[in-house]
């Protein structure tokens, strides 16, 4: 047959390692008097897929509402290197800890896989770098979503932010997703939110002057209660940072979950400016707090509209 499939359950550690830096070989073989071969070797799955995490306070493992928000994207290599971006903001004390984690084996017990603080600075709130030595367990677990990123604090030793670690599908816009997002966060909000939410995103302005966006957002309230489900309904806004003239927001969109994307496309020219000057906003409000709960201060750089 022209395609099989077959388990291999007897992997040694060895193998296991070779297939975690992307150095094992599959030969294919053909029978007969003039034999011929082909090989690749074994990555990770491959696609457009980017891997990101929005951390809230509302996940923490023990929850809160700090108006804080943390960011991380990740790249993974074939030869099993993990490089990371992650930002913080609005935190109510000093970072004394960024790790990232497997659930929880007791309700209590924090498993960490891999400790970043050593990378943080306080001066720009970044950790910038690469984790080498991941694990073709923990490959694994990456691409299934199975990891988690924390932020513990002086004030929160256990964890202030906390986010799943998951591959955000692609979705055709033109967004440079492989640069740091904008955070979004109850703090940014004016006056600030205490919230559990908060979220990112990516946007970038075309030739044609039109606006790509995608946001995600993390940390909404999880209960059954009517009254707060509806808080699930976000409605997703750009405007100007002039306070004065709240009136010149533009929807983006209404969204129900975790993110919103699409595209806007008539720009007015001052809206134009203030997202090449960075005095443009995205923010997402809700039920429960219609003037906005979180929100983030966006420009585009690479803007290719005049």
């Amino acid at each position: 047959d022209p395609d099989f499939a077959e388990v291999l359950t007897d992997l040694n550690s060895r193998e296991l390692f070779w297939l975690s830096r992307g150095q094992l070989e599959m030969a294919v073989a053909t029978e007969g008097q003039d034999p011929r071969q082909i090989s690749g070797f074994i990555t990770g799955r491959k696609s457009c897929d980017a891997i990101q995490s929005v951390m809230s306070s509302g996940d923490a493992l023990i929850p809160g509402k700090t108006g804080g928000v943390g960011s991380a994207i990740f790249n993974l290599h074939d030869n099993g290197t993990l490089d990371y971006q992650v930002q913080v903001a609005g935190l109510t004390s000093d970072v004394v800890g960024l790790t990232i984690e497997l659930k929880p084996r007791r309700r209590n017990k924090r498993s960490i896989l891999y400790d970043l603080t050593s990378e943080y600075s306080k001066a720009t709130g970044q950790a910038v770098g690469s984790w080498s030595r991941l694990e073709a367990r923990h490959i694994h677990m990456l691409l299934q979503n199975e990891l988690f990123i924390n932020v513990a604090t002086a004030h929160s030793q256990e964890g202030e932010l906390r986010g799943q670690i998951k591959a955000l599908p692609y979705s055709g816009l033109e967004v440079p997703r492989d640069e740091l997002p904008t955070p979004l966060a109850g703090h940014f909000v004016s006056p600030p939110v205490r919230t559990g939410a908060s979220g990112h995103a990516w946007v970038s302005v075309d030739k044609q002057c039109h606006l790509h966006y995608e946001i995600i957002v993390a940390g909404l309230s999880k209960t059954d209660d009517v009254a707060v489900n509806a808080h699930l309904h976000g409605l997703a806004e750009i405007g100007e940072l002039d306070d004065s003239n709240t009136n010149h927001k533009r929807l983006l969109t209404g969204f129900y979950g975790s993110q919103a994307q699409g595209i806007l496309k008539d720009m007015s020219v001052e809206l134009l400016q203030h997202l090449d000057q960075g005095t443009a906003f995205i923010q997402v409000s809700t039920k429960m707090n219609p003037q906005g709960e979180i929100r983030g201060r966006v420009c585009d750089k690479r803007s290719h509209c005049h």
